[in-house]
């Protein structure tokens, strides 16, 4: 009876010591996809910023005023369009 006792105990154990290291582990990759999903984000904004200075070059060399017919917001969506219609990359996991 002991020996069923203990035994039990010790399988209790092992199943806490069990599910605390899987909810570990679920936390790390939890973080890791947290992570990569902000490498994304800072790459994304970088392509914006990039696009956004690409275009004030372009309103500069082409003397584009914001009263022009051409309003900055229509820029924008053109070459954001631009943007969007190449093919996207493949990220390494």
């Amino acid at each position: 009876m002991e020996d069923d006792e203990a035994i039990k105990k010790m399988e209790a154990e092992a199943e806490k010591k069990f599910e605390a290291l899987r909810k570990e582990k679920v936390g790390e990759e939890a973080l890791a996809r947290t992570a990569e999903s902000d490498r994304k984000l800072q790459k994304m904004r970088e392509k914006i910023r990039q696009t956004e200075k690409r275009l004030h070059q372009l309103q500069k060399q082409k003397n584009i005023k914001p009263e022009s017919d051409l309003t900055r917001e229509d820029l924008s969506a053109a070459e954001l369009m631009a943007v969007l219609k190449k093919q996207p990359k493949k990220f390494k996991k």
